[in-house]
């Protein structure tokens, strides 16, 4: 009687063992874990987990509207991954040419680049702080997840005081000890949650 009673008891045991790992390992939950991980896989997915400087592509030609910008070419050239020099540039509207300054890549520069920009580092997801309720949107189920990040592994030059300025969403906040925010999508597939990037940078 004493031994039927305990397998009974195993056996309601492991079903509910067997549920609780069987929700906990479930990829279509709507879970922090879940989210967490698809956001980071769509982070690795794109230039491969890099931070990268958005609006800087070479040949790059200072732009005497875009001071920021300038500063920014400076400072990777003073770094020594840029190499720059002088080009005529063609007048507008038949005005005469000008002498301006074209920065292209130093050889050390080179291992830095990824799809002609600079990328640095490793952005790594630390949480997910928040997630809407799963929706209906065009006919797919999505869901929007807020959560924080870092960026590990950046290069020393990265903590120049430009570059903080000119980045205070990112480079800016980690020198403060800030965890960085951001929003991504998520999408429900066969699979599991799937993370889709705003392009635009950090």
């Amino acid at each position: 009687m004493k031994y039927s009673y305990l397998m009974k008891s195993s056996v309601v045991l492991s079903i509910a063992l067997s549920s609780v790992l069987s929700a906990c390992s479930d990829p279509k939950k709507a879970s922090e874990a879940n989210f967490k991980k698809a956001i980071q896989a769509a982070l690795d997915s794109d230039n491969e987990g890099k931070f990268c400087f958005t609006g800087v592509r070479f040949p790059e030609t200072e732009n005497p509207y875009n001071k920021d910008r300038n500063n920014i070419l400076q400072v990777l050239e003073k770094e020594g991954l840029l190499s720059s020099s002088m080009v005529e540039q063609k007048g507008f509207f038949g005005g005469e040419a000008k002498q301006i300054k074209q920065y292209g890549l130093a050889e050390a520069g080179k291992k830095f680049v990824l799809d002609n920009q600079i990328c640095v580092g490793k952005l790594e997801v630390i949480k997910v702080t928040n997630f809407t309720e799963p929706s209906d949107g065009l006919g797919q189920t999505v869901s929007q997840a807020d959560y924080t990040y870092t960026i590990k592994d950046l290069p020393n030059w990265t903590k120049n005081p430009i570059l903080l300025a000119a980045y205070p969403k990112s480079f800016g906040k980690l020198e403060k000890g800030e965890e960085l925010e951001k929003k991504m999508n998520l999408i429900l597939t066969n699979n599991g949650w799937q993370g889709h990037i705003r392009k635009g940078g950090f």
